[in-house]
């Protein structure tokens, strides 16, 4: 059911408890972000997490609780309309994955051309191709 939550196929407002899909965001998305985005500087776990970005929220409950249930739907909302930033590598990705370089690229036999100066043989090129 995560999953279909975290795609949008299931409408936040729709779930009974929203804190169970905490955990998988939290995962996916990068720390930092998420202190970007709520400003909740540390928790110790997605309950924590939870419980802080409540109280910085003002969302709490009779007796001084923090309503981690809207909090969680808050968090949850902005991951399906894409205000939390995740992304993950293609499979298969390494960092040499066959790809050169620019430098790589170049032709080893031509030197760098200074394009503030004309180019030599121009005529001669022009030529060429015609």
């Amino acid at each position: 059911e995560t999953d279909s939550v975290l795609k949008g196929v299931v409408r936040v407002e729709r779930l009974e408890d929203a804190t169970e899909h905490i955990p998988a965001v939290l995962e996916r998305v990068k720390k930092e972000y998420l202190v970007q985005a709520y400003r909740v500087s540390s928790w110790k776990d997605p309950t924590d997490f939870l419980e802080r970005l409540a109280r910085r929220m003002g969302k709490m409950l009779k007796g001084g609780e923090p309503d981690t249930n809207i909090v969680a739907r808050m968090v949850l909302q902005d991951w399906q309309r894409g205000k939390l930033p995740f992304f993950v590598q293609p499979p298969n990705h390494t960092d040499s994955d066959g790809i050169g370089s620019i430098e790589e690229i170049d032709d080893e036999d031509e030197e760098p051309g200074n394009l503030d100066q004309p180019a030599e043989n121009v005529d001669e090129e022009l030529e060429e191709i015609a």
